[in-house]
């Protein structure tokens, strides 16, 4: 079992999905020259950080919101101290207004029960295993290879926050919705939303699977 830390930052102003990536822009930019690592996972230009990202920029419930996570929670307070909150959302200037700032402590540990969760713009799909999946032709069979590929994004998780699991770890997918092409940096990603269920405590909010960093795959309880 481990206890972990979440910050929730929510701010007042309306944002899209689309938006979300400029919004961490612009929290990064106003740190100046050297934020921490953890804003932008950046070790240096060209090279990054491939661990799982403990500060996430997303769109909840269309409000712009910061999700903090163990060693995230410490960085962001840089966040508090230097930001003037006039943000260049795209092509928007906007000034951003608190709405809550919630901290809250999970424990997270197997659970006897499945816990049953709801993903939000879930990315899978690699390169490497898109082409696989679009070789299944069996809907059982894909909904297989999207479990396994569920359990990993969720050990990705743990080991992030250094969380080990020494049991089976089981997830079932209940409900996925149909595909849909999103487009990060010109390239086309399958995104799904999907009801699942877990023998695992999860924090809500946190993200898995690619591009957790700005907003994909947000798990919430169901």
């Amino acid at each position: 079992m481990k206890n972990t830390h979440v910050l929730l930052i929510k701010f007042k102003n309306k944002i899209s999905d689309d938006e979300v990536q400029f919004f961490r822009s612009s929290i990064i930019q106003k740190l100046g020259d050297q934020p921490d690592i953890l804003y932008h996972n950046h070790v240096e230009k060209n090279k990054y950080r491939y661990s799982y990202p403990l500060i996430q920029y997303k769109n909840i419930e269309q409000q712009a919101t910061i999700v903090c996570i163990d060693q995230g929670t410490k960085a962001i307070e840089k966040f508090f101290s230097q930001c003037d909150f006039n943000f260049q959302l795209g092509n928007r200037k906007v000034n951003m207004k608190f709405a809550s700032v919630t901290p809250y402590k999970l424990l997270i540990e197997r659970q006897s029960k499945m816990i049953n969760y709801h993903i939000h713009n879930w990315l899978p799909l690699n390169s490497d295993n898109y082409k696989k999946y679009q070789n299944i032709s069996i809907l059982s069979e894909r909904i297989n290879f999207l479990e396994k590929i569920l359990i990993g994004n969720i050990l990705s998780f743990t080991k992030g926050v250094n969380y080990f699991i020494d049991f089976p770890l089981q997830c079932k997918l209940l409900q996925l919705s149909f595909a849909k092409l999103i487009s990060n940096k010109n390239i086309k990603l399958m995104s799904f939303d999907a009801d699942f269920q877990c023998n695992l405590n999860l924090p809500d909010y946190i993200g898995i699977g690619k591009h957790t960093s700005i907003g994909y795959g947000t798990i919430t309880r169901n």
